[in-house]
Formats: structure tokens, C-alpha cells, sequence
């Protein structure tokens, strides 16, 4: 069975190691094979993904194609794209059995080659696109104004295009559908949560001491750490500024922060003593021995509708690292599913003398092996295997 996965993100630093290209291997292990297309919408993704590209090309990964297209942004940009992913098609010859399109872009251009050749297509949503916008454009003013809720109404006719042109869709959560399609819902609907590979993340007291040996670090320094992006739901300002805090009441605290993403960082760590912190850039594979060194991962959210049903893939890493991790209340799916695992910190009320309790090896492996059925990857392969050859077996109804 083969399978087109489509993305209009070019090939992004983390996401791609961390969710499609794992995935791709783990589905050709059990008879699918996947294609991963994936469109760059801007002249600098394009460099930056080119550059990825050859890169990739050296490594055993799955067949990964490059193109460039049109911002989502501009007006008619689902044409656009439509008609140059139909050229694609028709050049490469290839067939597909099924389309996974990551996100309701990815989905309503695909749905193009749904209609043409009755191929099945399924929209995997990661999360709540509108609110996401609304979020992060929160200026002031009637121009802007006026273009905030017009550019909100457009991407929310998008989400309803992906449902009715998909045979099935993916959620995070039932929260996140609810937020995202209050309304009819599509034909198939499945619950996957963000998860991590338990083959690359777990917990082990010899890797924490070899990490820490590696880091220089010796062990009775707490460490914080975070591993991310500089997004901005993603709160590393909020983050650099309790980690302040911490350090300010208790100067052994080290932060240590593990992003590609480096200037950015910087800029912001710049309000912490040189000493407080450790600023690296790993590759995919190394992490869990970095969160293996840290006794305390950290996750703030703000409470809005971007993170009421969200559960980052983060999370699901710093999990089965087994470490406690320090939620804000903005993310209620982690913090209930935190409580569950025993390993919730509380950051409303976090103090120094707090993170100089780490927990036991024994309580961490614990963590670590009570969050496999929840987040590890291996746990959702056989609804991936059956979601895939059911709707590969089906024909697209039209919608």
C-alpha cells in the first residue's frame, strides 16, 4: 500500500524528525509506504529546506520531494497550489492509495486530486489554525482590526473546506474537534494524540549520569530544562523570566534549553547570569539523554482556545524521560494527564527550594513506563495500520 503524505511547511527543523519521518518508517515496517511531499511557501523555507534536502537524501529516510508554491496567506492560493500539485502528480506517474495532508491547507489542496482521481484523503489536524491567528495578530487599531476578522473569517471557511473534503480526520483530541468544527463533522473521525517514540525516549540512570558527566554537571544541580522552538504559544519569555526567579532564590538552578533556534534564545536568555544557563542545539536522536540529565522539564502555556486542546509532542517526550514537569494551568489536557502519571508541578506556585527535590530514579522510571499506553508512538501504530487500509478500501464520497 503506498501513501502520499502532504505538508506545505518545506521541511521545518523539528517537526519533521520528530513526527513524519518516524512515522514513515514505522508505517513501511507494517506494509504502507509513504511519499512525503512537502511545499515551500516562502523564498527563505525554500533555501532552508534545500539545504535540509541533501542532507536527508544521504540518510535511510522515505522518499521525500521538494516543491515550491504560494503563501497560504494570498487570495487564491488554494488554486494556485492545486493546480501545481496536479502537475506534479501527472509528471512523477506515481499512484497513491490514500493522501495523509497534514493541516486544513494541505487538505483542501489535496482535495483537488481526491476529486479528480477518487483517491482517498485524509486531514490531519494538529491544531486550531484560527485561534492560532488570533493569538498571535493581537494588535490594536480599525485597519487591523477589520484585517484580523477578515483573515480569521477566511481560514475558518478553510477548516470547514477540509471537513467536508476529507473521508476521514485526525484530532489530537475530542477538545480540539470541538473547538475547531462545533458543527457537522467529517465522515470518519479519530482520536491520536501528540506522542513520542518509546524507542528513542525513556528513562535510564546510566544515561543520566553520562549525560550529566558529558555536560559537566555535577550532580547535585538541579536542572530545568526546555526543548522547543521560539514559538510564540510556546512561552520562553514567561519561561526565562520564572527560571530568574528560581535562580535569584537558589543560584545552583541551571537551565538548560535545547533548540535549534538559536539567536532568538539568546536574545531572550540575555536576561539571566551567564552562568544560570545552557544554550545547545542536539540532534533528534540525542535528545532523551539531555532530558535524562534534567531533573524538571518546563511547559507554559497561556489559557486561550489555542491550547484548550492541545497536548505538545513535548510533553509526550518529557514523559517518558520520566521527568516531572512544571505545567501552567493553560494547558489542561498535560495537566490532567500530568496528574494521572504522578509527575504535575504546579508553576503558579513553584519555588526554588521545590525544584531542589528531584524526584528518585525509581520514581521517574515509573513515570516513564505509566506514560507509554498515553504518549508513547508505539501505542497508536495498529489505529494508523487500520485507519489507512479501511479508508484505502473505500471510494471518496463527494462532498
Amino acid at each position: 500500500m503506498k501513501g502520499l503524505f502532504l505538508m506545505f511547511e518545506g521541511i521545518p527543523k523539528t517537526i519533521v524528525d520528530s513526527q513524519v519521518f518516524h512515522h514513515a518508517r514505522a508505517m513501511k515496517e507494517h506494509g504502507i509506504e509513504f511519499e512525503i511531499w512537502t511545499f515551500a511557501v516562502t523564498a527563505s523555507q525554500w533555501r532552508a529546506s534545500y539545504a535540509r534536502l541533501a542532507k536527508i537524501r544521504q540518510e535511510t529516510s522515505p522518499v521525500v520531494r521538494l516543491f515550491r508554491a504560494v503563501r497560504p496567506a494570498i487570495p487564491g492560493s488554494e488554486s494556485w497550489n492545486g493546480r501545481r500539485l496536479l502537475q506534479q502528480w501527472k509528471k512523477t506517474g506515481r499512484r497513491y492509495d490514500f493522501i495523509h495532508a497534514r493541516t486544513e491547507y494541505a487538505a483542501v489542496v489535496g482535495s483537488r486530486i481526491r476529486r479528480r482521481f477518487s483517491i482517498p484523503l485524509i486531514w490531519d489536524c494538529r491544531g486550531d489554525s484560527v485561534a492560532e491567528f488570533l493569538e498571535a495578530f493581537s494588535r490594536r487599531g480599525f485597519g487591523a482590526g477589520c484585517f484580523r476578522w477578515l483573515k480569521a473569517r477566511r481560514l475558518t471557511r478553510r477548516v470547514l473546506r477540509a471537513a467536508r473534503a476529507c473521508d476521514a480526520a485526525l484530532f489530537i483530541s475530542r477538545e480540539l474537534m470541538e473547538n475547531v468544527l462545533p458543527g457537522p463533522k467529517p465522515p470518519r473521525v479519530e482520536f491520536v494524540p501528540c506522542t513520542a517514540p518509546r524507542s528513542l525516549f525513556s528513562f535510564a540512570p546510566s544515561l543520566r549520569r553520562s549525560y550529566r558527566q558529558r555536560l559537566r554537571i555535577p550532580e547535585e544541580t538541579p536542572v530545568v530544562v526546555y526543548s522547543g522552538s521560539m514559538a510564540h504559544y510556546q512561552c520562553f519569555p514567561e519561561t526565562v523570566e520564572l527560571v530568574r526567579r528560581l535562580h535569584r532564590d537558589d543560584p545552583r538552578i541551571l537551565f538548560l534549553v535545547l533548540t535549534p533556534y538559536q539567536e532568538p534564545a539568546r536574545t531572550w536568555l540575555q536576561a539571566l547570569e551567564r552562568n544560570a544557563y545552557r544554550l545547545l542545539s542536539v540532534p533528534y536522536r540525542e535528545v532523551n539523554g539531555y532530558l535524562n540529565a534534567a531533573d524538571f522539564a518546563v511547559m507554559l502555556r497561556r489559557p486561550n482556545r489555542v491550547n484548550a486542546g492541545a497536548l505538545p509532542v513535548k510533553f509526550a517526550e518529557y514523559c517518558l524521560a520520566g521527568l516531572p514537569v512544571i505545567l501552567s494551568q493553560g494547558a489542561p489536557l498535560a495537566v490532567r494527564l500530568a496528574q494521572t502519571l504522578g509527575n504535575w508541578i504546579p508553576a503558579e506556585d513553584l519555588s526554588a527550594a521545590r525544584v531542589a527535590e528531584p524526584f528518585s530514579p525509581e520514581r521517574r522510571a515509573e513515570i516513564s513506563r505509566r506514560a507509554v499506553p498515553y504518549l508513547a508512538y508505539e501505542s497508536t501504530i495498529d489505529r494508523f495500520v487500520r485507519l489507512y487500509r479501511e479508508i484505502a478500501g473505500s471510494r471518496p464520497v463527494e462532498g
